[in-house]
């Protein structure tokens, strides 16, 4: 039994003529009379009793109308709404991020563009996403800090870990505990002049620590990683993005310790009049939190 063939009947049974019907779902009366005819004779009973000027419909007819008109009805209004909401959510959203949450966002970036959204994507650290945010360039951003800017609004999506990865050639052989001054004295790689991540993470060993200016500037952490393998240098990256290198050994952990990390989702307060940002965000916020949080914390 197709569900097409139950719709053709409530249409028939509803209007009480086959040529009625065809109209009014934009169909051919061979085609209503076949529906008809192919549920008949699945159910091995008439429904209908034909007359010159249409049919009357039978008790069995009756009976197979009450029992299926509301849930064609429901399943109808169900298919209008999402067609209306296609159309509503129809257009660009434009999201930013780090490169390195990109990778791991892909999919759900997908997954918009299959509802209707036409995902604009841009990378860029913190300030610039912030920035980007404020001028209306971007509607939604994925960022490692919250805002303080009163006209942002933001939602935790989940966490990572910090941690210190260096050169191999760095880490000494006898050291039992962390020494930060020793580790101070080679190059640092800093994501950003604000170097929020390292002195986040360096506080833990001393409240007041003078940090050195970085020897380089790079807004991709992965670079980063790279960076610190190739030349003996120091930098606080997360472990999700360090664990494949620190398996390779091509860096190593300096420390144990590891610094529980929030990352966030970030828009303008206005921008959630529009449907297709509102929905876009509720997306993220659902996905996104069940898709990085599990990778990002071992």
């Amino acid at each position: 039994m197709h569900i097409e063939h139950l719709r053709t009947f409530i249409s028939v049974y509803r209007l009480g003529t086959m040529r009625q019907a065809a109209q009014t779902l934009g169909m051919t009366q061979p085609t209503v009379t076949q529906h008809i005819q192919s549920l008949e004779s699945h159910l091995g009973y008439p429904l209908f009793s034909r007359t010159k000027k249409g049919v009357n419909s039978l008790p069995a007819a009756d009976d197979l109308a009450a029992s299926v008109s509301t849930h064609l009805d429901a399943l109808s209004n169900a298919v209008e709404q999402r067609r209306g909401l296609s159309k509503t959510l129809s257009g660009v959203v434009r999201i930013a991020m780090p490169g390195e949450f990109a990778d791991y966002c892909s999919s759900v970036t997908c997954a918009l563009s299959l509802r209707g959204i036409r995902p604009h994507l841009q990378l860029g650290g913190r300030a610039r996403l912030y920035q980007m945010l404020l001028d209306n360039e971007i509607d939604l951003a994925i960022t490692a800090s919250s805002p303080d800017d009163p006209k942002l609004d933001f939602v935790k999506l989940g966490k990572e870990q910090l941690m210190l990865i260096a050169h191999p050639s760095i880490k000494h052989p006898n050291e039992k505990e962390f020494d930060t001054q020793r580790v101070l004295k080679y190059p640092l790689i800093a994501y950003d002049a604000d170097l929020a991540l390292v002195a986040n993470f360096m506080a833990q060993f001393a409240s007041q620590i003078v940090l050195p200016e970085a020897q380089i500037f790079c807004p991709d952490l992965r670079t980063i990683i790279k960076m610190c393998a190739q030349t003996p240098s120091w930098s606080v990256v997360p472990f999700h993005i360090a664990e494949h290198h620190l398996n390779k050994r091509s860096v190593v952990s300096l420390s144990g310790d590891r610094l529980n990390n929030d990352f966030f989702l970030v828009w303008q307060r206005k921008s959630l009049r529009s449907q297709r940002i509102a929905f876009a965000k509720r997306y993220l916020e659902e996905h996104v939190s069940h898709l990085l949080s599990p990778k990002m914390i071992k």
